[in-house]
């Protein structure tokens, strides 16, 4: 029985507890010991209605009286309330770490932690270890000798006939969704969306025959190569060597965050189409790097851009040498952009170097290669790469 419609009726905050899956990844993906995955069978249907409730639940269907007994599909409280539970139920085990119904749990407290969580009325699935695990929607796998994660299989990639703006959102987010690395995929579908959006007023209308030939040629790009998939055991050790790229062009700005050359995380961000301040995109495009690094917890950080001139205000600022010089109409918006920057650096307590990396180097450097496939390289305003 779908509970949607009483949503309306519930003011439900996220609050502090409330889980990120991205961040819940990023823990998971840090080393440590031996691991396993538990996830609990039916999670929301275990969760039983206090009885002083069930007078409101009675359904007549068809001429039958029923009575619903267990939590519903779509309860907006839902994942809020299961995450309390399996908390509490888990308690005893400090190193277990949870998203919602899926446990994080080391291999020797599996059976332990299965055994408690029967106890409370939770069954479990039967555990897998990590390395033929699903997680969080990844499926985790071993390959010459290191760990890695791909889209899990079965997942359909194919775009819905005569689709409509709701159902292409729909399928770009599920495409994106919750994956660290998408490539040239995030600004695409991203970019699609914004054509869908563009096209039509109304969620459930068809989009124009143009719009739906874009779809055409995104499944096939996807179906043909999809860039989902990643290495996912990360090297936190005090002598690896994270940097993180930035870029911006006319149409968007990407982030890189990379690890001994192998790339940990990306992510993109379509610009306004009227937004022609290219410096102070390329700053933006250094602040969601940090950002982005903060998330990972990072002491020492190498942030590379190709842009000489912000290369020349970040230098400036980090190393207190002399005064930020800054001109034009846009003065107030850079230095406003700037010490968001410094404040970054210094509340995270980074210790970050800037390299400015020129176009040419850009080309040859593998992971540089990989940026530009985001979005277009600066320097060549606005032509359009292949990807």
């Amino acid at each position: 029985m779908d509970y949607r419609d009483l949503n309306k009726a519930i003011d439900s905050n996220p609050g502090p507890d409330v889980p990120s899956c991205d961040q819940k990844l990023r823990d998971w993906r840090l080393p440590g010991q031996e691991q396993v995955i538990v996830d609990i069978r039916k999670a929301y249907l275990q969760v039983r209605l206090h009885p002083s409730l069930l007078p409101y639940l009675a359904v007549v269907w068809p001429e039958k009286l029923y009575v619903m007994t267990r939590m519903g599909f779509g309860l907006a409280v839902a994942p809020k309330v299961m995450n309390a539970i399996v908390k509490f139920a888990t308690l005893d085990f400090p190193q277990v770490d949870n998203y919602v119904d899926d446990l994080f749990v080391p291999e020797e407290e599996a059976e332990a932690v299965k055994s408690k969580l029967e106890h409370y009325g939770l069954p479990t699935k039967p555990a897998e270890p990590l390395a033929q695990a699903r997680v969080l929607g990844l499926q985790v796998s071993k390959r010459d000798g290191n760990l890695v994660w791909k889209r899990c299989d079965g997942v359909s990639l194919s775009c819905p006939k005569n689709p409509t703006k709701r159902q292409i959102s729909k399928w770009c987010g599920a495409l994106t969704a919750h994956c660290p690395v998408c490539k040239w995929l995030r600004p695409a579908a991203s970019f699609l969306k914004r054509m869908a959006n563009l096209s039509t007023d109304g969620w459930d209308d068809a989009v124009p025959d143009c719009v739906a030939t874009l779809c055409t040629e995104f499944e096939k790009q996807v179906g043909c190569a999809d860039p989902v998939s990643g290495r996912w055991s990360i090297n936190t050790a005090d002598s690896a060597a994270w940097t993180v790229w930035c870029d911006a062009s006319d149409t968007a700005m990407g982030v890189v965050l990379d690890v001994d050359g192998v790339v940990v995380e990306d992510k993109a961000w379509l610009r306004p189409s009227d937004d022609k301040r290219h410096n102070n995109a390329e700053l933006d495009a250094v602040i969601k790097g940090l950002n982005l690094a903060s998330h990972w917890g990072l002491q020492r950080l190498v942030v590379k851009t190709d842009s000489k001139t912000v290369h020349s205000w970040l230098v400036s600022m980090l190393q207190d040498v002399e005064r930020v010089k800054v001109g034009g109409l846009h003065e107030l918006l850079v230095r406003r952009r700037v010490q968001i920057i410094q404040e970054i650096v210094k509340v995270a307590g980074m210790e970050v170097i800037v390299a400015c990396v020129p176009s040419a180097e850009n080309r040859a450097d593998p992971c540089s290669s990989y940026m530009a496939g985001m979005c277009q390289d600066s320097q060549e305003g606005r032509s359009t790469r292949s990807s």
